[in-house]
């Protein structure tokens, strides 16, 4: 049982294990148990796949845990796995624990180097979530109100169905539901766009023909920004509809290798009748991030759909909830609109509370709970979480 803690989540998971594994058997051991039978809870700690927004470090779980179990490290645990990495001289204990964070590019989902999986039934809509993440993180704003692109890169999008014209024609009215955010920034050089013929990813040929695409798209324009996220629209065509494991390991390959590069890959795709993933299972196990979205009962024309997030590395909480999203592309000036469950005032306030004791800012609580900053700050006196001055 793993009891939520998932250290395949750090980019550091060798050092980590390298440092657990030499201090001595007994600790690993005993650290083990503490990890497996949920004793963080005893300890009033979160999860350890949680250490951005709570800012908890593997260091400072070891020291605690260190201190509960009244054991300590081997003296010679510096010499030991400096022997052992042979590629840098420890000096503390600490040393190994340092993570850097990944550049986010869509705050929670999408970080550079990333591989994440967008995916829904025919028909569903999926294409225009897809291109509104694009034009989110091209002109660096938010997406369904929810999540976060703080600063613009550059985005190819490769499509395999459109064409052309109906792409400009759709990305247009993406564009047109977020008037305010774009008005100082209409003129995006961001966005690049590709009709994919005939190329199959799963393939040699294909990806170094997607790696082309990609040199071209960065010796464009701007050359001082480089391509950060890839979204490949969809899956079956991209890959002649041949999805089998063998084939995704080929995709996952050589994801890895483009995040060696910083980027991100987004693959758009399809659900099957029971509304799972269409293929081999490989493809959730080795992806960062798998968002579902699932059709919704509205109007003729209007696009409705409930995201949920089925995997993510650096999702939970709150962020990890499902939300609806909806869409009425043929009707004028049409914006998202993002619907999430009501909760009473004793619930907000338990929130307001709980995050608070986390760290969070009064802008980060007041954009979770959707209510004014203002509402916030008072409902944060009224709950005596403010601090007083001298």
């Amino acid at each position: 049982m793993s009891f939520g803690v998932d250290w395949k989540s750090y980019e550091n998971t060798q050092e980590i294990f390298n440092m657990i594994f030499f201090i001595n058997s007994q600790l690993h051991d005993n650290l083990s148990v503490i990890l497996c039978e949920g004793y963080a809870r005893e300890f009033n700690l979160p999860p350890l796949n949680y250490p951005y927004r709570y800012k908890l470090h593997i260091d400072n779980f070891l020291e605690l845990a260190i201190k509960k179990l009244r054991l300590f490290p081997d003296k010679n645990i510096q010499d030991k796995i400096s022997k052992h990495t042979k590629k840098q001289k420890v000096k503390d204990l600490s040393s190994l624990t340092k993570t850097t964070s990944p550049l986010p590019l869509l705050s929670p989902v999408i970080t550079a180097g990333s591989l994440s999986i967008l995916y829904a039934e025919s028909g569903a809509g999926k294409t225009w979530v897809a291109m509104s993440i694009a034009v989110a993180v091209s002109f660096g704003i938010k997406a369904f109100h929810t999540w976060k692109a703080k600063k613009s890169h550059k985005v190819l999008y490769i499509d395999s169905e459109l064409g052309k014209t109906t792409f400009n024609e759709r990305i247009g009215k993406v564009i047109s539901c977020y008037p305010g955010d774009l008005k100082h920034n209409s003129n995006n050089t961001q966005l690049t766009w590709e009709h994919a013929n005939d190329i199959d990813i799963s393939q040699l040929s294909g990806q170094q023909e997607i790696n082309d695409l990609i040199s071209e798209a960065n010796s464009r324009d701007d050359k001082n920004h480089k391509v950060r996220l890839l979204i490949l629209d969809n899956l079956s065509t991209l890959t002649n509809f041949t999805d089998s494991n063998k084939a995704w390991n080929s995709i996952h390959t050589w994801a890895k290798e483009l995040a060696k590069k910083n980027i991100a890959v987004l693959v758009v795709h399809h659900s099957g009748k029971d509304g799972a993933q269409r293929g081999g299972t490989a493809k959730t196990v080795t992806a960062d991030s798998v968002i579902r979205l699932d059709k919704v009962k509205s109007g003729p024309t209007k696009i409705s759909l409930k995201v949920s997030i089925q995997k993510g590395r650096n999702t939970y909480g709150k962020h990890a909830e499902p939300f609806t999203i909806e869409l009425d592309p043929n009707k004028k000036n049409s914006r998202w609109k993002t619907i999430r469950p009501q909760r009473n005032k004793e619930e907000q306030n338990n929130i307001i509370i709980e995050r608070s004791a986390q760290g969070w800012k009064e802008s980060e609580i007041a954009d979770e709970l959707q209510l004014s900053l203002a509402t916030i700050k008072r409902r944060r006196n009224q709950l005596s979480l403010t601090k007083k001055r001298n």
